[in-house]
């Protein structure tokens, strides 16, 4: 179980990341703040008998992803730059051209910087299947980026 000091640790290193994943989804930063908390908060509130989990940064995520798709409109996962960010153009626009599905590996790939065993927790796919996924989302941008 976590307890206050233990949430508020976890909340300065993972706040950021996940409300930035959670905008991917949402495209309102009250909503991505919204969506963060309520992670946070389902950590602290652990089931009885319930395991805190080993490796809280890929469960908050997971739980972030859950709260989004519940709460989300369910339009394309379009990679819409997080207010105050400036991304270099044409790279953005090659990642929008992708699937959401792709977008959303190349975000925990890379902007979360998670293994593919990770990820595959959080999207409940294997390993091998992740690394396939990422493969193809990494030849397909290298091919709109030409």
């Amino acid at each position: 179980m976590y307890g206050y000091q233990e949430i508020q640790k976890l909340a300065g290193v993972w706040e950021g990341r996940l409300i930035r994943y959670a905008f991917q989804f949402l495209h309102d930063r009250k909503k991505a703040e919204e969506a963060t908390l309520a992670a946070l908060l389902d950590l602290v509130r652990l089931f009885p008998g319930e395991s805190a989990p080993s490796d809280p940064g890929p469960w908050l995520l997971k739980r972030v992803r859950e709260f989004c798709l519940k709460k989300g409109s369910g339009e394309k996962n379009d990679f819409q730059t997080y207010p105050g960010e400036t991304p270099e153009s044409g790279m953005r626009r090659a990642i929008q051209s992708l699937s959401g599905r792709e977008q959303e590996l190349l975000s925990l790939r890379f902007e979360q910087g998670l293994s593919c065993g990770r990820i595959a927790g959080i999207l409940d796919l294997k390993k091998e299947d992740v690394i396939e996924k990422l493969q193809a989302a990494e030849e397909n941008l290298k091919n709109r980026q030409i």
